[in-house]
């Protein structure tokens, strides 16, 4: 039995369990390491071992960067799309501090109101800048 195999493999189980408690950036090495395991556990060779375990934590780390830059894509608006906005209606999905959370077009902006105003809520937005100005649109229009 290859115990320095099995011994690679549990280092990296240990890596990717800590690393779920800390800052989230270890678990390649962990991946990396479990894939050197398993290959010095079947094919005990060093080189080969230590070539895929490099070569699997990169590929990790590379699939994670292109994963977290997909979901986090800079929102840009332009100019039209901000001033388009008097007259356009959406609704409260969340009360702020001084103000309210609305949503517009599938897009989520500050506002205030002159009268208070309840989740789900419609609303219509009267003035325009960096947070919006709305107020409710009654039911019976």
């Amino acid at each position: 039995m290859n115990e320095l195999g099995i011994l690679i493999i549990a280092l990296g189980l240990v890596i990717i369990i800590w690393d779920l408690f800390v800052a989230g950036i270890f678990y390649p090495i962990g991946v990396g390491l479990i894939v050197a395991g398993l290959f010095y556990y079947f094919y005990p060779s060093d080189l080969l071992a230590l070539s895929m375990g490099i070569a699997s934590t990169a590929l990790t780390y590379y699939l994670t960067f292109k994963l977290v830059r997909s979901n986090y894509q800079k929102l840009t608006l332009s100019e039209e799309e901000i001033i388009g906005l008097k007259s356009k209606e959406g609704k409260v999905i969340k009360k702020l501090k001084n103000g309210y959370l609305v949503e517009i077009e599938g897009q989520e902006w500050s506002a205030i109101s002159d009268q208070p105003l309840e989740l789900g809520d419609k609303v219509k937005v009267v003035e325009e800048g960096v947070v919006l100005k709305v107020r409710r649109i009654e039911e019976h229009q």
